[in-house]
């Protein structure tokens, strides 16, 4: 009789662990959505005026970051939120491979580059930062 208490014993324990397991899965889960969601949002607000700053933009360099439209600034400080984030592993990797991708398409800009020409001292104390958009602009 002893023996099947300590099977019954042994499965209640990890019928316990599961449980735990399952739930810490799907709150990390739903913590990314909620993340995802939040940083989506954001980027969805700021486009429209990023696009207008981009359209109306000038030609010729910024001569320092006192000058360069708000919405670049906004932007620039969004991605940096999110590659920081990134960086502390709060998005699936497999997002911020796509999200990436879509910085890569707008710092590739011409007007959004000399934007971040201007505004890249800002960001000297994150040099690390500053190496990953030189990158993806180039």
């Amino acid at each position: 009789m002893k023996g099947a208490m300590d099977w019954v014993a042994l499965g209640a324990l990890l019928a316990a662990v599961l449980g735990v397991v399952v739930a810490v899965w799907s709150h990390r889960k739903a913590t990314y959505a909620q993340i995802v969601v939040h940083y989506s949002e954001r980027f969805e607000r700021l486009l429209d005026e990023l696009l207008h700053a981009m359209h109306v933009a000038r030609e010729e360099p910024y001569e320092d970051p006192s000058k360069v439209p708000l919405p670049f600034v906004k932007y620039f400080n969004l991605t940096y939120e999110e590659w920081y984030m990134a960086r502390k592993r709060y998005f699936p990797r497999g997002l911020w491979k796509l999200w990436i991708e879509d910085i890569t398409v707008l710092v590739q800009e011409p007007v959004v580059r000399r934007a971040w020409e201007a505004l890249r001292p800002t960001f000297e104390r994150q040099p690390r930062f500053q190496a990953f958009l030189d990158a993806l602009s180039d």
